[in-house]
């Protein structure tokens, strides 16, 4: 309905909606050129702190009042590559966003929704998701529960269990109030017997529900439910936050590099669930609400706010991309390097960051004779020249702009901005070549295998698999960097997606989580992956943390858990490096071969 919309504006056009109309520069308020930036300013004016900026708790409601939804990492990554291109630089992290990065960010995430509008239509999709990502689906599992005799239950309780209360406390209670149905594994005497009830219990649960507390560190419900997101499996997970540094885990002080490992595994799993279309809660009895509804019908993706569900609609968006591409085009238009592009140059700088071949120098006249105020203001910067705030407003009002119908139809230039697929239809209407360089979804180089698991120090990698595909003429993609940080997360998943074979190292010189939890998704999704797993020990030294047996005992549980999701889906497990480099190495070549 939207796209219809957007057409019939586009053909038949109220007064000053084909072209934006400058309505007031920076004297009063931030850049604010026309009736796209001056609702996006009055939504951020309403969530912004006394500072003029947006916190990551702001940018989600703010955002939900337009019904755009981006994923935890998106934040992050906006909020980091903000920090690295302003004039502040600090190593400390950056805790919120301007205006122009907020109009940078919902240009993105818009850029997606059209796209993935257009993806639906045309090719069809399930909860959200295009049906090209679901290729790798588990096809025992595509219908979200596998049917089988026997107890059937409408809940599974997951997560960690001893010493947490919360399944007593909280979750039985409203589930008996509902009429829901729910398997508790949470057991004062546990048997080998119950192995296969719980099994059953989670392939004919409507919903999975996991809850991950302070209390316990989660490892293997960690993976647990990262494999099941993976496999389509409706998984509704509830992030209470991770273990404070300092805090103890039966009785076990959590170190700095513990607190690192796992804030970085449970940001793992928050952004593999979220890129699925399933909510991340933050508290139980909201997640609670949710569950009761979809048990009683409603579908996920009819979730809302309103429900207290964060369901996300544009997984694949890069806004911090975006944004060093805008300071990137910006700086070489900044002929002086004092932060600040002339006005002579801002048709050519917004012509490159939008790539719009309709606009024409002229276009921007109206800046300089709407704002002539600006010349008269003492402290005011001169109207000859923009800041990069400004610049990115102006192209977020260009970039949600129509162009004139003597250069071309505003309708193959709704179509231009979706994907290359539609490009064909365009130029068969409209005779016109359309330039999508700038709109079309970047495609990634495409490598043979991913090279996941352990880095900080192990140099498995450089010693052993590099050269073998070398060698072997293999091209891989090493994501081990000196100072890797969470903002990486969505851009080592972009390179994942584009690899054939998922190579997960997990050696006995780390904790690895994160490796864990993405091995166990990818497994879900069907993947082809190779795993060598090398268990720790009470003597095991990481990162300078001498184990201890409980906290030995935890790491190899989510281990254990790994390989056995491995086995039940016939994926090679090894432990020892060559090993598992060679079978990768196979089967790229038996691939290339048949």
């Amino acid at each position: 309905m939207y796209f219809f919309t957007k057409v019939w504006y586009c053909l038949f056009p109220v007064d000053g909606y084909r072209q934006p109309r400058f309505v007031n520069c920076s004297v009063c308020r931030p850049a604010v050129y026309g009736s796209v930036t001056r609702q996006l300013f009055e939504l951020f004016k309403n969530y912004s702190t006394d500072s003029g900026q947006l916190t990551p708790k702001g940018i989600v409601k703010a955002l939900r009042d337009i019904q755009l939804f981006p994923t935890k990492s998106q934040v992050r990554l906006l909020l980091d590559c903000g920090r690295h291109i302003s004039d502040s630089y600090s190593n400390k992290p950056r805790e919120s966003i301007t205006f122009g990065e907020f109009c940078v960010l919902v240009t993105e995430l818009r850029e997606q929704q059209y796209s993935l509008e257009y993806n639906s239509i045309r090719m069809g999709c399930v909860h959200g998701t295009p049906v090209t990502q679901q290729i790798f689906r588990n096809k025992s599992t595509l219908n979200g529960t596998a049917k089988k005799l026997g107890p059937s239950f409408e809940v599974f309780l997951g997560g960690a269990c001893n010493p947490t209360t919360w399944r007593t406390d909280v979750a039985i209670p409203v589930l008996k109030r509902e009429g829901i149905t729910y398997y508790n594994p949470q057991v004062s005497e546990w048997s080998q017997e119950l192995i296969e009830i719980e099994e059953q219990a989670k392939q004919t649960a409507k919903v999975l529900f996991f809850v991950f507390g302070r209390e316990t560190r989660g490892i293997a419900s960690m993976v647990e439910a990262a494999y099941l997101s993976g496999a389509s499996r409706r998984v509704f997970i509830v992030m209470l936050g991770v273990p404070q540094l300092d805090s103890e885990i039966n009785g076990e002080i959590v170190t700095e590099s513990e607190f690192d490992d796992l804030e970085r595994g449970q940001a793992f799993l928050c952004d593999v669930v979220e890129r699925r279309g399933l909510p991340v809660f933050e508290d139980i009895d909201t997640a609670l609400t949710c569950v009761v509804d979809v048990t009683h019908g409603v579908k996920c993706e009819e979730l809302t706010s309103c429900d207290g569900a964060h369901i996300i609609k544009q997984p694949l968006g890069r806004p911090g991309d975006r944004l060093i591409k805008l300071k990137t085009i910006f700086d070489s238009y900044d002929q002086e390097k004092n932060g600040r592009i002339q006005l002579d140059d801002v048709y050519l700088a917004v012509k490159s960051a939008t790539g719009r071949d309709d606009l024409v120098a002229s276009d921007f006249d109206c800046i300089r004779s709407n704002c002539s105020c600006r010349n008269n203001t003492e402290g005011i910067p001169d109207i000859n020249s923009l800041s990069f705030e400004e610049f990115c407003c102006l192209v977020t009002e260009y970039s949600h702009d129509w162009p004139s119908f003597q250069r071309r139809g505003c309708l193959a230039y709704y179509l231009a901005t979706l994907q290359s697929t539609s490009r064909d239809l365009c130029n068969l209407l409209f005779g016109n070549k359309i330039n999508d360089d700038i709109y079309s979804e970047s495609q990634s180089i495409k490598r043979d295998i991913f090279l996941g698991g352990s880095c900080s120090s192990s140099t498995w990698r450089e010693d052993i698999a590099i050269p073998l595909f070398k060698k072997k003429g293999i091209s891989y993609y090493n994501p081990r960097k000196a100072h890797w940080s969470i903002r990486f997360i969505p851009l080592e998943h972009e390179a994942k997606e584009h690899c054939v074979c998922l190579l997960y190292v997990i050696t006995n010189t780390s904790r690895g989580v994160g490796s864990l939890v993405e091995a166990a998704h990818y497994i879900g999704q069907g993947r082809n992956v190779v795993l060598c797993i090398q268990d720790v020990s009470e003597s095991s030294v990481i990162k300078g943390d001498k184990l201890t047996s409980k906290a030995a005992r935890d790491y190899n549980r989510g281990r254990k858990y790994l390989a056995d999701v491995a086995n039940r889906n016939n994926v090679p497990i090894f432990d020892d490096v060559k090993e598992s480099v060679e079978c990768a190495i196979n089967i790229i070549q038996s691939g290339k071969t048949s």
